[in-house]
């Protein structure tokens, strides 16, 4: 439960992470009841570029490893894409939650870990915690996450 909970978390803070992190460039993204020993992997799979000095607009550009997680479903069922530039050297998609969409669901979050191990994409941070508590992955660019867990559901 606590592996599910961390994707989940993961993936439905990454609007206020764009928000909070805006002046720095950077964000983090905080596991509380973190277990010890256990790996904590995250994986980014959007970039996110603001587009005003108050960080709470921007673009979500899928990084070119996650761009096929992005078209299909189930991710599909959350967000749109669009095809910018297509044909050339600067191709790439954006994504942007489907209205009325609010929150994600475990669905996902498992579709985008096994995208992940599929097409062997390496997480961008790990950490293991020596303690039980939280833990923290700090200057994170500011993006979309998921969050992958040796603890199991």
């Amino acid at each position: 439960m606590k592996k599910l909970f961390a994707v989940l978390v993961a993936l439905t803070l990454v609007l206020s992470m764009g928000t909070m992190a805006f002046a720095a460039d950077t964000g983090s993204i905080t596991i509380s009841n973190a277990l010890k020993d256990a790996k904590y992997d995250v994986f980014k799979m959007l970039d996110f570029a603001p587009s005003n000095t108050a960080g709470d607009k921007g673009v979500y550009t899928a990084l070119k490893d996650w761009e096929n997680f992005f078209k299909d479903a189930p991710a599909t069922n959350y967000f749109s894409y669009t095809e910018v530039d297509s044909g050339t050297d600067n191709a790439r998609i954006t994504v942007a939650l489907k209205d009325g969409v609010t929150s994600v669901d475990q669905t996902l979050a498992k579709a985008a870990i096994a995208y992940a191990a599929k097409n062997q994409i390496k997480a961008t941070a790990t950490q293991t915690p020596s303690k039980d508590g939280a833990i923290t992955f700090t200057g994170l660019d500011l993006g979309y996450y998921a969050i992958d867990t040796t603890v199991g559901t």
